[in-house]
């Protein structure tokens, strides 16, 4: 009994390393099972290899989409890689891109990010105002200066998550200035497996900062 117990783990373990075969980038931030965050997040992150495969995808399942940033790889039986890219009307979408063993590639999903409805409501009175700009202001790596501040100013105030910007989704004009901008987040505590939120900041005519909103996005609820 105790030899078929033996033997059956054997299988079990083997059978779990065939199963993980597949490209990782280096220097991902792996959560088991799940999607791997890369360590960089920003418009370096897509390498020439990830923009030809991304080309090769889009060209295959004829979508029109431009990537900004590679958010992260999942292996399967091949690779799943997530992007945040642009949709033909300019609009922030994550695109689910696999590719197999053979190179082979193509899109899998494709979901707008609804920004409105991260963003939430906001009941404060001086936060009340218009609707938000979407669209131009989606670019990796190029997240206006003002919204840089503004996070550096309101993730000042705690001391909890380590923030490091991606992209500026959207902005709203009110008494100051409303910031959805989504972020790579770091827990400070060793061991820490850091995720991917989204972020409304409020940014007060006084200069002062805080946030009002935090939405981790989950790559999961992107797949069809």
């Amino acid at each position: 009994m105790k030899k078929f117990v033996s033997l059956a783990l054997v299988c079990l373990m083997a059978f779990g390393f065939v199963g993980c075969k597949g490209k990782k980038n280096q220097g991902d931030d792996v959560v088991c099972g799940g999607w791997g965050i890369p360590e960089k997040l920003t418009e370096s992150s897509l390498d020439e290899n990830l923009a030809a495969t991304f080309a090769a995808a889009c060209k295959k399942t004829k979508k029109n989409l431009t990537p900004q940033a590679l958010l992260g790889t999942q292996v399967v039986s091949g690779t799943n890689y997530a992007f945040l890219c642009k949709d033909k009307k300019g609009k922030p979408a994550i695109a689910i891109v696999y590719e197999g063993f053979d190179s082979s590639a193509e899109i899998i999903s494709v979901k707008e990010l609804d920004v409105v409805g991260y963003a939430g409501k906001d009941t404060a009175p001086e936060r009340l105002s218009g609707g938000w700009t979407i669209g131009e202001s989606v670019k990796a790596n190029k997240i206006a200066l003002d919204a840089e501040n503004a996070l550096r100013i309101a993730s000042g105030t705690q001391n909890k998550i380590n923030y490091e910007p991606i992209a500026l989704l959207g902005q709203q004009v009110v008494a100051g200035m409303n910031y959805l901008i989504l972020c790579k987040g770091t827990a400070n505590a060793e061991g820490a497996v850091p995720a991917l939120y989204i972020l409304r900041i409020y940014n007060a005519l006084d200069g002062s900062a805080e946030i009002t909103s935090s939405t981790i996005l989950d790559i999961a609820d992107f797949r069809d």
